[in-house]
């Protein structure tokens, strides 16, 4: 059975973070697009709630597999961390699109946003699937345990001196 325990996803933080040891940090329900006119990001927020139930352009963290482009969304190419959602947790992802911006580039209005993600397979299942894939996850939890690259092997276990213990 994968989990994110066992397959290592990534996210670029831009806030201070401690780089020496794990945090927990709490996920932002209300999250405002970087990249994405508001119009269609309330458009597919709509669409992700829904077809799932949850408005994942705006109550997740979005997360990759790949530790590079993870690294281009940091504060610095340190400000990068492993993620595991503690407690209960949702994701979604396209086996289609690596990238919601793919999806939405130069969508002309909400309605044709609509019936790309109509076409786009996203879907809620295969985690393993997701990750081999290498496309953008995003992960609907409260909370997550964020372990900084530094504190991993190049195996993406962490190191043997550091011990990670939540209570």
């Amino acid at each position: 059975m994968h989990s994110f325990e066992t397959l290592p996803f990534y996210r670029g933080l831009s806030s201070d973070i401690p780089l020496d040891r794990p945090s927990l940090l709490h996920t932002r329900k209300d999250r405002k697009p970087r990249d994405t006119p508001i119009h269609l990001h309330e458009a597919a927020d709509a669409w992700f709630k829904a077809s799932f139930g949850v408005a994942y352009r705006s109550e997740a963290l979005f997360l990759t597999p790949n530790r590079v482009i993870a690294q281009f969304y940091g504060k610095s190419s340190d400000h990068c961390v492993r993620v595991i959602p503690i407690g209960a947790y949702s994701y979604c992802w396209s086996s289609k699109y690596a990238d919601f911006l793919h999806l939405a580039k130069d969508a002309p209005s909400p309605e044709e946003l609509t019936r790309r993600l109509n076409h786009s397979d996203y879907g809620t299942k295969n985690l393993a699937l997701a990750h081999n894939s290498g496309n953008e996850l995003m992960l609907h939890c409260d909370t997550y345990l964020a372990v900084p690259i530094g504190l991993l092997k190049s195996g993406d276990e962490p190191m043997p001196t550091s011990n990670i213990i939540i209570l």
